[in-house]
């Protein structure tokens, strides 16, 4: 009965051995995750929320006495819970936390006699089974019973005689040449040869590889499982008590929406609202875990974490000792020889890995690259200390706070359900705000048509993070507006539409006017005066007064031709309210003064250059003369330097013919006429050039000589 059982179970080995069973069983999407949660009692009590997505989930429940706790989580947040987990128990006694070991499914399969391979089929499994004693069941109803000697493939034996037709297909492409495989058998003292084409199903006769093989496949069905983690805390003490725990992971980033509600600019004076601002946040709970009333914490904070793997086994490395000389793995006779890498000697250890002949402390280099690489590939999981102190690469400055009046956002809700894998949105407050529709543009950047927008001070006492803002004027949908961080008592110019019964021509122009010069660290100073100039030209076509904000970015200090002008001071620079009249075409007049400095380095500009500053306006003598003296000093050093350039081509030349003369010398040796002629021009190439040479030393000397008054100068200069 056993036997018929495991045959009619081998036979689908081929469709069932490394996929596993078609239908799954997912603990975490049947509910069994919440039944093993409820069943122990621990609930989710408290939930925080962090915007670099961490959150602090917590538990509570009742214990009595020692008692063991079962927690379902998710598989990739079991190292988040071994790194961060706390525990609240009035016992003196610490708690025991137990997990699963999570060992590689091919280090399992690894240790067993009969495993499948990885993407491998029935074939492969029998390959495993050499010289095993196996059952075949054939076709025929026959079955044969032997020891597996090999797995076979054989090309098909065409004649030679006669031209064999191409194969085709039905399709009319030409087909691949079939070839068969077969087993071959041991069987009563005979080999036979069996076509695997013929066999229907086969069964191991080991009772130990059977066992074996039903093991490996529920390694193999136990490894797509990998969604949850049961985590076993056992709580020690004595009575009955209240518990909490808790521990940090990764969480969804919560996000915030507004609605501005803007007064209906139709309604009576007296009926009028005021503005109002509606913020909602969006919370999820992916986890198979509901949340039934629970305090929901939403921070602004920014704290910093790291990932650590905790619950992979580490192994450490062990020094491999080479073998003796002259000694080997296998034996030798007289017919064949050892191939050379499979030989241990003094002289080439081929068998020593390379982490074997350095230093023990190699090991402990989590920084370095190449021991990490070569030595110990599981550091990868380990953090270094540099890899912690190094900043989050997200911008944090959303929501930090620029001052110590705005705090950070934090908000409590209380008694809050959000079921398994939901999500909500929420109110978290509602609050006035001061704010009021304008026509805006930015000087730097001018549009045909203006933008409407809101021109908001958050007096709301709520520092308000980034997030997408709907505004409504009334009841009526006006626009959308992408709203940075918004810190307490700020005040930002919000756009969330176009504004096309205004339109807005800009003509920017400056002018400057030097005023004065300065020394300071071998540099040149010069301090002008800009004058910029605005012309504005606003088109208004609207039946009622507007009010048009002009942005000029971080710059201050505009001065205004009319004096209906405001100016007001935004979070990012500055602008300038200007009233329209209905139906009006007006000009405004809007200048800036301001002081700009150039800084001119004396050592690197050029003589030229520095020549042309004498000719500014109004620059002060004692200015004009070190600047002549400085010019002085560098013609010098530029005639200096052309000279040796100059001294230093002649010598390149007189050499040049030295070499020819050196060579005709040696050419006419026959001829003493010719050759003492050789020698006489020889001799006088010789004193030229070394006439040459000591002007160059004189060249250069005086070239050091002028950079050394140019530097003194240029650094006592004040």
């Amino acid at each position: 009965m056993q036997r018929r059982f495991l045959t009619s179970t081998l036979i689908l080995t081929g469709a069932a051995m490394i996929g596993g069973c078609q239908s799954m069983h997912h603990p975490w999407l049947s509910g069994q995750t919440d039944q093993s949660s409820t069943s122990s009692g621990a609930t989710v009590n408290q939930v925080d929320l962090f915007p670099n997505g961490m959150g602090y989930i917590g538990y509570r429940t009742v214990v009595d006495n020692t008692q063991t706790v079962h927690v379902a989580i998710n598989q990739n947040q079991v190292n988040d819970l071994l790194k961060t987990i706390v525990f609240f128990d009035n016992s003196n006694s610490p708690p025991e936390l137990t997990f699963n070991t999570p060992i590689p499914l091919s280090v399992k399969l690894a240790n067993l006699p009969l495993a499948p391979t990885s993407g491998g089929s029935w074939i492969t499994l029998l390959e495993q089974l050499k010289g095993r004693r196996v059952s075949l069941k054939l076709k025929n109803g026959k079955s044969i019973c032997g020891r597996l000697i090999a797995i076979k493939s054989q090309w098909p034996i065409l004649p030679m005689n006669h031209p064999v037709p191409e194969p085709r297909l039905q399709n009319g492409q030409p087909a691949i040449f079939p070839f068969s495989r077969f087993a071959e058998i041991y069987h009563h003292g005979r080999v036979k040869r069996i076509a695997l084409a013929d066999m229907i199903s086969f069964q191991v006769r080991n009772r130990q590889l059977r066992a074996s093989l039903r093991r490996a496949l529920r390694y193999i069905a136990d490894n797509r499982r990998t969604g949850s983690a049961d985590i076993a805390i056992e709580f020690r003490g004595h009575g009955r008590r209240n518990v909490q725990f808790g521990y940090a992971t990764q969480t969804p980033l919560w996000r915030m929406t507004y609605r501005l509600l803007l007064p209906d600019l139709s309604a009576p004076q007296n009926d009028t609202k005021p503005t109002r601002l509606l913020a909602d946040v969006i919370v999820h709970n992916t986890t198979s875990t509901p949340w039934r009333h629970i305090t929901l914490q939403i921070n602004g904070s920014w704290p910093k974490s790291f990932i650590e793997d905790l619950q992979q086994p580490l192994y450490g490395r062990r020094h491999v000792l080479p073998l003796p000389a002259d000694t080997a793995v296998t034996p030798q006779n007289g017919l064949f020889y050892l191939q050379s890498n499979l030989i241990a000697s003094n002289q080439r250890k081929a068998a020593l890995p390379m982490y074997a002949r350095l230093e023990p402390a190699a090991h402990a280099m989590v920084g370095n690259a190449f021991a990490a690489k070569a030595f110990m590939p599981q550091l990868a999981l380990a953090r270094s200390a540099a890899a912690v102190e190094t900043t989050p690469s997200i911008n944090v400055s959303s929501m930090a706070a620029p001052q110590t009046s705005n705090p950070a956002f934090n908000f409590v809700a209380k008694n809050i359900s959000i079921g398994s894998e939901r999500s909500a949105s929420f109110p978290v407050f509602a609050a006035p705000v001061s704010a009021s529709v304008v026509s805006t543009f930015n000087v730097q950047e001018p549009k045909a048509h203006l933008r409407r927008a809101v021109l908001m001070f958050n007096n709301s006492k709520h520092y308000l993070p980034a997030g997408p803002m709907t505004v409504f004027q009334g009841s009526a949908y006006t626009g959308e507006i992408s709203a940075p961080a918004i810190p307490v008592h700020s005040r930002h110019v919000l756009p969330f539409a176009v504004d096309l019964a205004a339109t807005a021509e800009i003509q920017l122009s400056q002018s400057s006017k030097f005023e004065s010069a300065s020394f300071n660290h071998g540099y040149l100073y010069l301090h002008d005066a800009v004058t910029k100039r605005a012309n504005i030209t606003i088109k208004s076509l609207h039946q009622h007064p507007i009010t048009v904000v002009a942005r000029f970015g971080p710059e201050m200090g505009w001065k205004f031709a009319l004096s209906n002008l405001k100016a007001i001071r935004l979070t990012h620079g500055m602008g300038v309210e200007i009233p329209v009249k209905p139906i009006s075409d007006k000009s405004y007049l809007i200048t800036r003064l301001t002081k700009q400095q150039q800084a001119v380095n004396l050592n690197t500009a050029d003589a030229n250059y520095l020549a042309t500053l004498l000719t500014l306006k109004g620059l002060e003598r004692p200015v004009a003369a070190a600047l002549r003296h400085i010019i002085s000093l560098k013609k010098d050093l530029n005639a200096a330097h052309l000279r040796m350039a100059e001294i230093g081509n002649r010598i390149a030349e007189l050499s040049a013919n030295e070499n020819r003369i050196r060579q005709n010398l040696a050419a006419a040796k026959s001829v003493p006429a010719q050759a003492q002629h050789f020698a006489r021009e020889l001799v006088a190439l010789d004193k030229q050039i070394r006439s040459q040479q000591r002007t160059q030393r004189d060249a250069k000397a005086t070239a050091r000589r002028t950079q050394k008054a140019l530097d003194r100068y240029i650094r006592h200069l004040k």
